[in-house]
């Protein structure tokens, strides 16, 4: 059973997070103090720095809490140790709409630290989670480690430089046609490098 004190530490954790989402899109995240945050959410400064370093640091948790969101999940790991993995990076669904929707704030965060911040902690985390899902396919089979975070990498830049031109261009396109745009060029690099049955390409 989870204690009353993780409880509460989640709770505090969810509201700088919050607050510091609004924040952003109210003013831009280089104009994010750390008072007005506390402030926002309602948390002593001293609470703020048991947790986090900087608001930068407070950020990059961001996207932790979304890799942990579009992980598979113990349901899907029984078809996955057959060799049925189902489709390739198939959180890109989920992180595309995500994102759709979150649009304004990605905006805000487009400035210099915070775009450099949001650039680095998407591209962390698409190379970890095409990592975690290409080792699950391939298991014991003979690939070179090198190939296999040159191909992660590789995902991770062609996805962290699509996202400023999607989100940024007028009229938004709809996320289900980008998607498909970047796992038509992606997949195919892909499947170059590492040989995965075809029909667990799509």
């Amino acid at each position: 059973m989870e204690k009353p004190m993780d409880r509460r530490i989640q709770r505090t954790r969810d509201a700088l997070m919050a607050a510091l989402l609004e924040l952003i899109q109210e003013k831009g995240f280089g104009a994010v103090s750390i008072q007005e945050l506390v402030d926002r959410a309602n948390v002593g400064r001293s609470t703020f720095y048991q947790h986090y370093e900087s608001k930068e640091d407070l950020l990059l948790t961001g996207f932790e809490d979304m890799k942990a969101m579009l992980e598979v999940k113990p349901t899907d790991e029984k078809p996955a140790a057959t060799g049925d993995g189902g489709r390739l990076l198939n959180f890109t669904t989920e992180l595309f709409q995500h994102l759709h929707e979150n649009v304004r704030l990605f905006r805000a965060m487009a400035g210099k630290k915070g775009g450099t911040l949001m650039h680095q902690g998407m591209e962390k985390m698409i190379e970890e989670l095409v990592y975690e899902d290409l080792a699950r396919r391939l298991g014991s089979k003979n690939i070179q480690r090198g190939s296999l975070n040159a191909v992660c990498r590789m995902t991770a830049g062609a996805f962290s430089s699509l996202i400023p031109q999607w989100l940024g261009t007028e009229p938004v396109l709809p996320p289900k046609e980008v998607e498909q745009f970047f796992r038509q060029y992606v997949l195919a690099g892909i499947s170059a490098v590492i040989d995965l049955p075809k029909n667990k390409i799509g």
